[in-house]
């Protein structure tokens, strides 16, 4: 299993993706999301919307977990927006 490093929105929030590639379950890490309002989305590889939170959410807590068992192998771009800020980030679905 491989983990997506840190990456940075551009506010300083950061986060990580693992396992990647996933079965189940995907994991996000974010060093500082509590109390901050997300959103995402996942899209398939022709940019098509596949998955989306309906509304933004307030987080209790630095993790989230995606379940992504209903999706077909392949490989998606999960786009994740914390406070109005965006970042992308690939992973691949066995």
């Amino acid at each position: 299993d491989e983990t997506v490093g840190m990456n940075d929105l551009s506010d300083g929030i950061q986060f990580s993706v693992s396992p990647n590639p996933v079965n189940d379950q995907l994991y996000i890490h974010f060093k500082n999301l509590a109390n901050k309002k997300y959103s995402y989305q996942i899209f398939d590889v022709s940019g098509r919307l596949i998955k989306n939170s309906n509304n933004d959410h307030q987080s209790n807590s630095n993790d989230l977990i995606l379940p992504v068992n209903d999706l077909a192998q392949g490989i998606y771009q999960l786009m994740i927006s914390v406070d109005g800020t965006r970042k992308i980030v690939r992973f691949v679905k066995e």
